[in-house]
């Protein structure tokens, strides 16, 4: 009977997980991954190949959507683990399968383990948590049976586990300490040594799958690791940039920490972390190997995500952060049990033994109760509904920009999964999910900058196919440009001369769940996301107060969403509301407090309303936190300029220049213009036309302005500086030979006008300058020459057509 205890438990938890699993899509990385998986794409990095090769197998299952079948990954894989611990513990708890059942089902019944049993991305979880436990039992069975078959099937898991997820890499510590305490003499092994790296690379190489698809360039191909160099960006994730920039803060660090002990409170309730507290030290007595292992997969995973992470903790990095922590409830639960035994060995007998069963059982079932509803998304449409809709809600051959994952990620399943609307376009701006940004010849990893090359390639292209342009609620494609947007259905439509707004602008009827404080932070980012294009809609029409109303309602909805917050208050914004404007973006403040763009967002809020000394506070607190970003010295040289602050607003805007900030090169001219002090900045002036010689016209323009005003000296010194750094620019050129025309140096100027038209045959200034240059040391055949030059390039120029009188 006791043989069958696992049995049951495993069809228990597969019907469960099967029945509460997501009949489709789910939101965040769920439409990418099963996209992946059914195209045998390459999803963003590192890749999970081996989700990929699993999601592809299933989806071959005759049932239900494509998106189903992936899911089902996870259903299996996490009641293939509770089968595992239960074989586990029955090993720890020398055969004890009633004991064993009931532990193993606490865990599967669990909140965080169970959520992540019915969605496609919960399946990367759901493997990493089975490889584990499987490692761990192939330990387990060495330690009892010293077979050192058991440490090559745990290497060749191990392998395959970090072939699915990296955060396996904190598992290693605890391995390795656990042979360690078994018998150190393995390690001075060469034989065993290597037998064991060859099965780990066995494992390993599952990762070969990446560069073979890519090179068959499928639709799916994030960052096309083809070769060796975008293989290995690829997975280990390098154009993600360092894991953190930030300084390391012990507050952070130890919030971080604290969050950690509220999960596994969450997870296992205060009573049985109070056991886990006595079991760890009773699995210190009765098996130190695993007591030492468990402890470091606990500390270096723990650990290892807080130092790497070490950001603010926000709602949603509570949200997200928590998947992350999942291997620590294994170490969790395996001192939980030792605690209960501990109460067991110590006060031995019948009754003890009824009550500790009964209490487990209590516990099990207490937690499949609770966390039933909250892990139920048998009818969770949402996403799919939200993907759906946002199709509906563009146009014939309409292209869409969007950057935010969930967005795309469902648009990329109902494409290429379901074969919906064919006739759009989707552009990813981050490259990561759409091969549109990305052409079989490009080769190697696709950087944030070079992305931004290629969206605005294709933004301009966009617009001058005379296709319907739309962009998705956050695209970057479409800031700070000088589009009118209008929402459309859960989309805004950019209008342009060539691309009218629809007659008649949509507003979809998207059904949303009454009770939507039950759901997760990521479903009601949606539910709120449709309030706002609702309201944006009701404003144009004129109804200020409906509009009002659903803008209020997507606050509440989401009230701990700093993204959603701002998003809310650029439609007050634009709709002239400035007081609710910026109330909005001190709340996306308060919830995020270390962001850069809701502090930078939240200092033009208090510009529009001329507090200036507030605004340059938020600007600088943005700087601190993103020092490479030039938006902020930009945005607090506006703040300081009004202030009357004028050398502080011109050295903010020179950090904003340096950073590549056009808007800041133009104010920096203004005050060189207004004031004549570019002279004492020549250097700097150098150093910015070097990062961007588009920038010599502007710095020609003020040196001109100097030459109007009768400065000729400070305006030669300008045009010698910017020749050095941009030989070619014309205006300098033409510029410093007038100012030697005028001090009587004709050679000087004819040789600056020759130089000037060898750089830019058609100059028209350049022949008609030289001619009089000519003119003036008598060379009249090559003045004539130049003259009808300048009349073949511009036949109505009436200076050349009054000169050539002179030579005839």
């Amino acid at each position: 009977m006791r043989k069958l205890f696992g049995y049951f438990l495993f069809l228990i938890t597969l019907t469960l997980y099967i029945a509460t699993s997501c009949p489709t899509v789910y939101v965040g990385d769920g439409g990418e991954l099963i996209s992946a998986a059914y195209l045998m794409g390459i999803p963003h990095a590192p890749g999970y190949p081996l989700f990929c090769l699993l999601g592809k197998i299933f989806s071959f299952i005759p049932v239900g959507t494509v998106a189903f079948r992936v899911n089902l990954t996870a259903a299996l894989f996490g009641a293939l683990t509770v089968l595992l611990l239960f074989y586990l513990l029955r090993k720890i708890i020398s055969g004890s399968g009633i004991f064993a059942f009931l532990f193993a089902a606490i865990f599967a019944f669990s909140q965080s383990f169970w959520s992540q049993a019915t969605t496609a991305k919960g399946a990367l979880y759901m493997l990493n948590i089975f490889f584990l436990v499987l490692i761990i039992y192939q330990l387990l069975l060495w330690y009892y049976l010293r077979r050192d078959k058991y440490l090559y099937l745990a290497s060749l898991f191990y392998g395959l586990c970090l072939a699915n997820h990296q955060t396996a890499m904190g598992f290693l510590p605890g391995f390795l300490v656990f042979i360690l305490a078994v018998d150190k003499s393995k390690f001075a092994k060469p034989k065993l040594l290597l037998t064991c790296a060859g099965f780990f690379f066995l494992g390993l190489s599952v990762y070969l799958y990446l560069p073979i698809r890519a090179l068959a360039y499928p639709l799916m191909n994030s960052n096309n690791p083809a070769d060796l160099k975008g293989f290995l960006d690829h997975v280990l994730r390098r154009q993600y940039g360092s894991l953190t920039q930030n300084a390391f803060n012990f507050s952070v660090f130890f919030a971080h920490l604290l969050n950690i002990f509220i999960l596994l409170n969450r997870q296992f309730t205060i009573v049985l972390m109070l056991l886990a507290a006595a079991g760890l030290f009773y699995m210190a007595k009765l098996i130190k190997p695993m007591f030492y292992m468990t402890v470091a997969i606990f500390l270096a995973i723990a650990g290892g995500i807080v130092i790497v992470l070490n950001t603010e903790l926000t709602p949603a990095a509570k949200e997200v952060n928590n998947l992350f922590y999942l291997p620590l409830y294994i170490s969790v639960l395996l001192w939980i049990v030792f605690g209960i035994f501990m109460i067991k060995d110590r006060f031995k007998g019948k009754v003890v033994s009824f009550i500790v069963l009964a209490a487990a059982f209590a516990f099990a079932f207490f937690f499949f109760r609770t966390n039933y509803d909250a892990n139920d998304k048998s009818s969770n449409y949402l996403a799919y509904n939200y993907g759906v809709n946002t199709l509906r809600s563009s146009e014939q051959g309409a292209v869409i920009f969007g950057s935010e994952d969930t967005p795309l990620y469902q648009l990329a399943y109902l494409q290429y999964a379901e074969k919906a609307r064919p006739d759009v376009i989707v552009c990813d701006e981050n490259g990561t999910a759409f091969r549109t940004l990305l052409t079989k010849e490009e080769k190697g990893v696709i950087y944030k900058n070079y992305m931004t090359v290629k969206t605005e390639a294709y933004l301009a292209s966009a617009l001058g196919s005379g296709r319907p342009v739309y962009h998705t609620i956050e695209s970057g494609a479409f800031a700070n440009k000088p589009f009118k947007k209008v929402a459309e259905g859960l989309l805004y439509r950019v209008s342009t001369d060539k691309m009218p707004l629809r007659q008649k602008p949509v507003i979809l009827d998207f059904k949303y769940p009454a009770a939507w404080e039950k759901y997760d932070i990521f479903n009601r980012d949606m539910i709120a996301r449709y309030h706002i294009f609702a309201a944006d809609y009701f404003f144009e029409k004129g109804e200020k107060q409906h509009a009002l109303v659903l803008l209020i309602k997507a606050g509440e909805i989401a009230y701990d969403m700093d993204w959603v917050q701002h998003e809310i208050g650029s439609v007050y914004a634009r709709f002239g509301c400035k007081e609710e404007y910026l109330k909005q973006m001190e709340k996306a403040v308060a919830l995020h407090k270390s962001s850069f763009e809701r502090r930078n967002n939240l200092g033009n809020a208090y510009l529009s309303f001329n507090r200036l000394e507030d605004a340059v506070k938020e600007f600088k607190t943005a700087i601190k936190d993103s020092p490479d970003v030039p938006a902020p010295y930009h945005n607090m040289g506006i703040a300081l300029a009004a202030l009357g602050k004028k050398e502080e607003a011109k050295a903010s805007y020179l950090e904003a220049a340096k950073l590549g900030q056009p808007e800041s090169v133009q104010a920096l001219i203004s005050i060189y213009t207004a004031d004549n002090d570019l002279v004492k900045d020549l250097l700097v002036m150098e150093k910015l036309i070097k990062q961007n010689p588009a920038y010599a016209d502007l710095f020609a323009g003020v040196g001109i302005s100097y030459e109007k005003k009768g400065k000729t000296g400070e305006a030669e010194q300008i045009f010698l500086s910017i020749l050095k750094i941009a030989p070619g620019n014309p205006y300098a050129r033409i510029s410093l030979g007038n100012i030697y025309i005028n001090k009587n140096m004709v050679a000087e100027a004819a040789s600056e006008y020759e130089t000037a038209i060898k750089y830019n045959p058609v100059l028209v200034d350049g022949y008609y300058n030289l001619g009089v240059a000519y003119l003036k040391m008598n060379k009249l055949a090559e003045a004539k020459q130049c003259w009808l030059k300048t009349l073949e390039l511009k036949p109505d120029h009436s200076g050349a057509r009054e000169a050539l009188k002179y030579v005839k």
